[in-house]
């Protein structure tokens, strides 16, 4: 029953990052898994087996969450962007207590408001990054093609590990989004590749990094992470319209800060 929960919390953070601008790192945060992940990916080789007991039941959730709904998502998008968009800010809002309670402990420290600042301004920069053009496809056959998309995917895939910073957001600001999106969309393997090994290899790194930084100074760690979540809104923002699809983003956001905040009672009390 344990390993289904898993799938299923893989499914959504793999969902969370095929959206430009939603971090599925944020996701499993919200989900009460995010130190775990980044312990079992960074201490794979010495903890192997426990490792992979709890990292393959979460990837087969998160590889069947991006090729089951990429396509999906993609309609969501295309023809109902501010509800969707809307649902997962309020996923975000949701989350924000336990948050606060995990960057502060008890006590709020001079360390942990630097850090919530520090994330802070490296979303708001991120969010008013001037996005490359992404219409033009890259040919993976081609040498230089296949290194881009490789060193675009390690940056892409480390950002994907950091809660708040979206690693599709990344993708856009390289202009590799809709190389990537149409490969998993249509299973272009020769595409696939460069971009699967370059997300190997920037989660591993990332996931060391974070989790050296949880086991040295966990709670200004998650100071910085409540920045980064939290300056994320800026970027995600769609805008707003007076008409029912305004009316209905609103009950769709209202809906998913209730089911997140949810998430974060139980995860409090767990603790």
């Amino acid at each position: 029953m344990e390993q289904l929960k898993w799938v299923l919390y893989g499914v959504i953070i793999g969902v969370a990052n095929v959206i430009p601008g939603v971090s599925g790192g944020t996701m499993a945060v919200l989900l009460g898994v995010y130190d775990r992940l980044v312990g079992s990916i960074s201490r794979l080789r010495r903890e192997f087996l426990n490792s992979m007991k709890f990292l393959v039941f979460i990837g087969i959730g998160a590889v069947a969450g991006i090729l089951l709904f990429s396509k999906l998502i993609e309609f969501a998008l295309a023809n109902y962007e501010m509800i969707t968009t809307y649902f997962f800010i309020g996923l975000i809002l949701g989350s924000l207590p336990m948050l606060y309670k995990k960057s502060v402990r008890g006590k709020l420290r001079v360390s942990s408001v630097i850090a919530f600042l520090a994330g802070l301004a490296v979303m708001l920069v991120l969010s008013f990054a001037h996005v490359a053009d992404s219409s033009a496809v890259i040919n993976a056959r081609e040498i230089g093609g296949f290194v881009r998309l490789f060193l675009c995917s390690v940056v892409a895939a480390a950002a994907m590990v950091v809660p708040g910073i979206s690693g599709s957001f990344i993708l856009l600001l390289l202009g590799c989004y809709q190389t990537v999106i149409s490969a998993v969309a249509s299973l272009d393997i020769l595409t696939l590749i460069p971009v699967g090994l370059g997300c190997i290899v920037g989660i591993f790194v990332c996931a060391k990094i974070m989790d050296k930084l949880f086991r040295t100074c966990e709670v200004q760690t998650y100071a910085g992470i409540s920045g980064l979540v939290v300056g994320s809104l800026v970027g995600l923002y769609p805008g707003f319209s007076l008409d029912m699809t305004g009316v209905w983003s609103v009950v769709s956001m209202v809906i998913a800060a209730a089911i997140a905040f949810w998430f974060s009672l139980e995860i409090i009390r767990k603790e």
